[in-house]
């Protein structure tokens, strides 16, 4: 059995400070889990970090894109 298996993985799960309770391949997870709660406001303290220069620009791109306001156009 995986690490994953038997836990909650329901959004209302509860992660660790900085996804410590994830791998470092899991935590991109964290950032899917932010985006799908659809919450009005986001703080983020450097989330693609831990990611290298393709996928950091890849992963910004994507949540200026999904984050952005509807009524900004």
């Amino acid at each position: 059995m995986s690490y994953r298996e038997g836990m909650d993985l329901d959004l209302d799960a509860i992660v660790l400070e900085g996804g410590k309770d994830y791998s470092v391949d899991e935590r991109p997870l964290c950032l899917a889990r932010l985006i799908l709660l659809d919450k009005q406001y986001i703080l983020m303290d450097e989330p693609t970090s831990s990611l290298g220069r393709k996928s950091d620009e890849h992963i910004q791109r994507l949540l200026r894109t999904v984050l952005a306001d509807p009524q900004d156009g």
